[in-house]
């Protein structure tokens, strides 16, 4: 009994790794296959799908998904706007000849 305990331990493990872990190829026509992603060439991918190997041409896929999305998830980018430029005029700057405004209009530092 002792013996048996680490290997069912062990293979419970393997099948819960397998299970989590599948890659899915979605296609063009909305359906998807879930196995493992055993490789490809410029026409076509090959996956492990329970006991047999299918092919399938890179012309019927639209996205391979690899491991469990769930986990690997990215979120979107956060969109972000710049700040609104104020409306307020610009502060005076204290140099000879420069407009003024005192709350009444604008007025020439010079009696203009």
């Amino acid at each position: 009994m002792r013996i048996l305990t680490p290997f069912l331990l062990l293979a419970s493990l393997g099948l819960l790794a397998s299970l989590g872990l599948a890659d899915t190829v979605t296609f063009r026509d909305g359906h998807s296959v879930n196995g493992s992603f055993l490789g490809g060439d410029a026409r076509s991918v090959r996956i492990a799908v329970g006991d047999r190997v299918e092919t399938y041409s890179l012309g019927e896929i639209t996205r391979i998904s690899f491991g469990d999305t769930a986990q690997t998830a990215v979120a979107p980018p956060v969109l972000r706007t710049p700040p609104e430029p104020t409306s307020h005029p610009a502060p005076a700057t204290g140099i000879p000849g420069a407009y003024h405004s005192h709350g009444h209009g604008v007025h020439h530092p010079h009696g203009g």
